[in-house]
């Protein structure tokens, strides 16, 4: 984590990730705009394959998440079923009846909540457990919620990723908190994992994963 210093720094995750297997979509609605008497726009992200879309309806629409959402899955899985992969486009636009379709592509940091600041990782003398890239995590996985199955230089694991500004204090303390577990018990980061696990019954961090774009946590699985 040790890219992304500047805490006034605005940053987004990366849109579409290599060697990521695909799921059934979770597509939740994260806000929605309404210009009076106008059109409507949803911003919704798909948790289970990591990817933001943008729904826009040419008309007024009220306390209609569950059809946005719907939607926004159909096309999702609609474009799977023909290409294989996720859809080219981030962006839908519709009627209210979904008479008319369009697909556009924005750049992602368009579409995509952004996340200000980070904190630094790896250069801190309290900074004890390894490092990696991302680009060295394979078969990422949705597991649950910002946590994916991955598998990193033949461990079977779970990483949890920053997805939301909220996340980056939680994931400072989670990791601050079992360095505090291999400091108590004077083991090398790199033994330790599996004496906090059958001592604390607490799943331990491998390492800490450094990336510009997507800084993550890895626990041991």
């Amino acid at each position: 984590m040790d890219h992304i210093s500047d805490e006034n720094q605005w940053w987004t995750a990366p849109e579409l990730e290599p060697d990521r297997t695909w799921k059934k979509p979770e597509v939740l609605i994260m806000c929605t705009s309404i210009f009076p008497e106008v059109s409507s726009s949803a911003s919704a992200y798909d948790v289970a394959n990591r990817r933001w879309y943008e729904l826009n309806i040419d008309t007024v629409v009220r306390d209609a998440e569950d059809w946005m959402s719907d939607v926004i899955t159909k096309h999702i899985k609609a474009y799977h079923s023909r290409h294989g992969t996720l859809p080219d486009f981030n962006v839908i636009n519709t009627t209210r009846e979904e008479s008319t379709m369009t697909f556009e592509k924005k750049p992602n940091r368009v579409v995509a909540r952004p996340i200000k600041g980070n904190f630094c990782y790896s250069r801190g003398e309290s900074d004890i457990l390894p490092t990696t890239t991302f680009d060295q995590i394979k078969n990422k996985v949705h597991l649950s919620c910002s946590a994916d199955r991955c598998t990193w230089q033949g461990y079977d694991c779970v990483f949890k990723r920053v997805e939301f500004q909220e996340d980056l204090e939680v994931m400072e303390r989670e990791i601050r908190q079992r360095e505090k577990l291999l400091r108590a018990l004077d083991e090398d980061p790199k033994t330790g994992f599996a004496t906090i696990q059958a001592v604390f019954t607490c799943c331990p961090s491998l390492l800490s994963c450094s990336s510009p774009q997507t800084p993550m946590k890895f626990w041991d699985y």
